[in-house]
């Protein structure tokens, strides 16, 4: 087994992923949690007396208490938002070499992006097969096999299992039906892989998301670019909150 681990890489967790996947997230969920509006007033009184029974004052709806970071509506978000959206993870110059990972946690869901020998970027569920342990436990990394560490299931960069020890003579076992899940990916012109963690196949790549990276065209960004630096920002806030 070949196994090469590599620091090199940049913490995937930057201020680009935060900010890119914050503006996608909030372009999708405001329409549906802004109030209507109407386009113009259609009617309208003339105040000639505060006594005007025909006067009627309303408040604005307020959000509703914990909307904000309330448990349960972050459990319709995973639903609704985290696993039905296009998500920006990071950018394909972080994967220099064939076998080069990284893992991430999408609101509950762990998932690894991988460089395979073909040079495709693939992103899989980060959970084995046999007993759903966890395959990458480093946050980035270089192997061209990864391997859990529970009982010795080995996959390659494209997702097959290749090893599975004390099973090839386990009647009815075929390693063909055991590869790890993968999740749909989306490399833009601009090298930005994106995913979505929908377990159907998903809408092509929305052309909303794909025209509001014109600007990072225009200000140069391509597949080629190189990868610099990353950062990590911790605090008590969640992603609308990061937003704001």
């Amino acid at each position: 087994m070949e196994s090469t681990d590599a620091d090199y890489l940049a913490s995937p967790a930057s201020v680009l992923l935060a900010l890119v996947t914050i503006i996608f997230l909030l372009h999708r969920a405001w329409p549906h949690l802004s109030p209507t509006k109407t386009d113009k007033v259609t009617n309208s009184i003339a105040i000639t007396s505060l006594n005007n029974s025909d006067l009627t004052v309303s408040k604005e709806p307020e959000i509703p208490e914990g909307w904000w970071s309330g448990r349960e509506v972050f459990e319709l978000e995973r639903r609704a938002l985290f696993s039905q959206t296009w998500l920006y993870l990071a950018h394909s110059s972080q994967f220099k070499k064939p076998g080069a990972y990284q893992s991430f946690d999408i609101a509950g869901f762990p998932v690894f992006l991988i460089r395979g020998k073909d040079d495709r970027i693939r992103a899989f569920h980060n959970v084995c097969r046999h007993r759903a342990y966890t395959i990458t436990r480093k946050e980035t990394g270089a192997s061209t096999v990864l391997g859990c560490r529970y009982h010795g299931w080995s996959y390659d960069t494209t997702g097959r299992l290749v090893k599975a020890p004390q099973f090839d003579d386990v009647p009815g076992f075929d390693k063909s039906q055991n590869s790890l899940f993968e999740v749909h990916t989306y490399t833009t012109d601009q090298g930005m892989v994106f995913v979505n963690l929908k377990s159907s196949e998903p809408a092509t790549f929305d052309s909303d998301v794909a025209s509001s990276l014109s600007e990072f065209s225009r200000a140069g960004l391509k597949a080629k670019s190189a990868w610099v630096a990353g950062q990590t920002l911790s605090g008590d806030f969640n992603w609308k909150a990061g937003g704001e």
